[in-house]
């Protein structure tokens, strides 16, 4: 993410992660719209995050489904915010919303594996 990023977070009052990242030319593609592989990559990160914390473990992406809904453009403020839907002794299971304010951009459904001990 230190090429793509940088990417914010914060952690607000009831302990939801939200994620952030200003879009800016290099996130292009050639059509002038926020590359779908930087929504991606933005939604694997913030996914992967949310699950370390949910399950004080990391973790590593096994799937993701991805809905596009809508372009982004440069200059927009892009927030994720991520859902742990559930977390197994093995597995945790997540969804992203990725937006620019009430504008959805894309939606994702992940599966991650849960790795060591914890931290």
């Amino acid at each position: 993410m230190a090429v793509n990023g940088p990417v914010f977070r914060r952690q607000d009052e009831e302990g939801n992660w939200h994620y952030a990242f200003t879009a800016e030319d290099r996130h292009c593609n050639g059509n002038d719209v926020i590359h779908g592989g930087m929504l991606f990559s933005f939604a694997d990160h913030f996914l992967g995050f949310s699950v370390a914390m949910a399950a004080r473990r990391m973790s590593t992406t096994i799937s993701m489904n991805v809905n596009y809904v809508a372009p982004g453009k440069i200059g927009d403020f892009i927030e994720g915010e991520a859902k742990i839907t559930r977390l197994t002794r093995t597995l945790a299971f997540a969804q992203a919303h990725v937006h620019v304010g009430p504008r959805a951009l894309m939606t994702a459904d992940g599966v991650f594996k849960l790795l060591g001990d914890g931290f």
